[in-house]
């Protein structure tokens, strides 16, 4: 008795039927691996929250200020996600809390990085290039105290709450750096705690018309972004999002 096989036509009905469940599929997974990454990159600034409270239970309140103290080679008046000074050869911003606080140097690296530091930077640390991590860490921009509990007032006289961040810069060459596809943004505050925000109207970005005369108007974006950071956590200008949304 001969077997009955598929015709061509039944074939390509199937493969239809395939390639239209992948589609449907498809943007669902997708969406799914963002809020995988985007939970992994709290859990990231929690730990570093954590860690900050260490060091400065450790170091009278304080928070760390750079390679050295006073650092020459990091800028003290504003914000920045250097993790190693090739010119000072030592750990600088958030990577000089020593491994008793901060085991994984990894941590400081956000799952969403679209320029996979984790794997590019992490071998230059040690080395005589610089190394940069995936979060904005405020340093003492703004900082009218260095401490943990007690950081003063930022530009705008209201009290800094903002420590670190995804960082999304959009410039060229080695200033594009974007987390999260720069749709969102996770910030540290100073009491530990950790909130989600929109940011497709990159309101947290360093915008690509902020490299023109680089880098004069930098340091100006970067306290606009902070300062938007400190109200953020009283709710303005935007509310934070659920972590699991």
């Amino acid at each position: 008795m001969r077997t009955r096989g598929f015709t061509l036509i039944e074939l390509l009905i199937v493969v239809a039927i395939i390639a239209l469940l992948a589609s449907l599929l498809l943007p669902a997974m997708s969406a799914a691996r963002a809020r995988a990454k985007h939970s992994a990159c709290m859990s990231n600034l929690r730990q570093v929250g954590l860690a900050l409270r260490a060091y400065a239970d450790d170091h009278e309140g304080h928070l760390p200020r750079g390679a050295a103290v006073p650092s020459p080679y990091v800028p003290d008046d504003f914000a920045s996600n250097q993790i190693w000074s090739a010119a000072a050869q030592n750990r600088c911003g958030l990577a000089i809390m020593p491994p008793r606080f901060l085991p994984f140097t990894r941590i400081l690296f956000c799952p969403a990085d679209r320029n996979s530091n984790e794997h590019n930077e992490m071998p230059k640390i040690g080395t005589d290039q610089d190394a940069y991590g995936s979060y904005l860490y405020r340093n003492r921009d703004d900082l009218t105290r260095p401490l943990l509990d007690a950081p003063g007032v930022n530009g705008e006289e209201l009290p800094v709450c903002a420590l670190a961040m995804d960082i999304n810069s959009f410039g060229t060459g080695t200033g594009w750096h974007v987390n999260h596809d720069g749709k969102r943004v996770n910030i540290l505050f100073c009491d530990g705690s950790v909130s989600g925000f929109d940011n497709r109207d990159h309101l947290f970005s360093i915008r690509a018309e902020d490299f023109i005369d680089y880098p004069t108007r930098i340091p100006d974006r970067l306290d606009e972004i902070l300062r938007a950071a400190d109200r953020g956590y009283r709710g303005d200008p935007t509310p934070p999002e659920s972590p699991n949304e």
